[in-house]
């Protein structure tokens, strides 16, 4: 079982590998306004944003768990688990 601790420890080292990238408020509002423009609607927003912040940011490749959501909202992405990324798949 992970507590407040090693969440934390476990971000900080997410943090401390990677760069960090996000929208700015006017960037959010305006992805939220392209996926509902899209007859979206629901908590999949929330993967929309963070593809939106990796396609803003030019980074080419999103590692997540949620493989099926993502690859469709970003089919120009490559999206893998973190698995397939370590293992190179």
């Amino acid at each position: 079982t992970w507590d407040a601790h090693d969440a934390w420890t476990a971000l900080e080292a997410v943090a401390n590998a990677t760069r960090l990238v996000g929208l700015s408020p006017a960037a959010g509002l305006d992805g939220v306004r392209l996926y509902a423009s899209q007859s979206n609607v629901g908590a999949r927003v929330y993967d929309w944003l963070l593809g939106q912040s990796a396609v803003l940011a030019r980074i080419p490749a999103i590692v997540t768990w949620n493989v099926g959501h993502m690859a469709g909202l970003f089919p120009a992405l490559v999206v893998g688990t973190p698995n397939e990324f370590v293992s190179g798949r």
